[in-house]
């Protein structure tokens, strides 16, 4: 890396990218790295600094990312040579994200040195995920992390996708556009059971697409990404899903997702 100071731009729902950030982070600053790390739902594009090295880490969804993700990442402001690592965290295939991003980070002018997905758990799930499963999979994160760090460090990481899958969920949806989050609306219709909500406006507050509404009870605009944060953590589990039963998952808290600590 060219620059000894690491910008890198989060988001997180349920906790799982979050703690891989983390780890990204701890590690760099063992190796003395000066390490910033910003809330890409709360970052301006034009606000990066092009003279850091700049991180994204993200979740994959519909084998791809949020709309709101993609939305900072298709502003981010044109430049000569920044460079710019991924970390994405997923449960099972990362699709096209990793391909996306370095076609469109190619083209803005930045230097792609690294990406990485770390598996871990699903953010929807009708059982309960055990904390040894959980243990498990951070520790394997972690010894991951470290290599990850080590190969950024000296200029030797790569930017990793399963090439033949990449292309397809690419040209997949290039084909189909937003086709698979609307039949997610779809299938899994998001409603808050007044019976238990204490209208404490936490899921308003922490909603990172700004799609839930506060009337007497909050409600969900159609454009909701399902990004999970809301059903992770509400405190009275008053979230749920129309004709499906789910078991709400966080793997950190939200105070801590949300804070500007390192």
């Amino acid at each position: 890396m060219k620059s000894k100071t690491v910008d890198i731009y989060y988001f997180s729902g349920t906790g799982n990218t979050f703690l891989i950030s983390k780890m990204i982070t701890d590690n760099l600053l063992k190796n003395r790295y000066n390490v910033n790390k910003f809330l890409l739902e709360k970052s301006k594009p034009e606000d990066v600094n092009l003279n850091h090295t700049i991180g994204l880490a993200v979740p994959v969804a519909y084998y791809s990312t949020y709309p709101f993700i993609w939305k900072f990442i298709n502003n981010l402001p044109k430049t000569n040579g920044t460079d710019l690592f991924l970390i994405s965290t997923c449960a099972s295939t990362a699709g096209a994200l990793a391909l996306q991003i370095k076609k469109v980070a190619i083209a803005k002018g930045y230097n792609p040195i690294g990406a990485i997905t770390f598996k871990m758990p699903l953010n929807l799930t009708q059982t309960q995920i055990k904390d040894t499963k959980l243990k498990r999979l951070i520790e394997k994160a972690n010894i991951k992390a470290i290599h990850f760090v080590e190969s950024l460090i000296n200029d030797k990481a790569k930017w990793q996708y399963k090439t033949v899958f990449a292309y397809f969920f690419f040209i997949m949806l290039k084909l189909i556009g937003s086709l698979p989050i609307k039949l997610y609306r779809h299938l899994y219709e998001l409603n808050v059971n007044d019976s238990k909500c204490t209208q404490c406006g936490i899921c308003y507050q922490i909603c990172p697409a700004d799609t839930i509404r506060m009337y007497e009870f909050p409600r969900f605009e159609d454009n909701c990404e399902y990004c999970m944060r809301c059903f992770a953590h509400c405190p009275e589990q008053a979230i749920y899903f129309n004709n499906k039963t789910f078991l709400p998952f966080k793997s950190a808290n939200i105070d801590d997702i949300l804070s500007k600590k390192k």
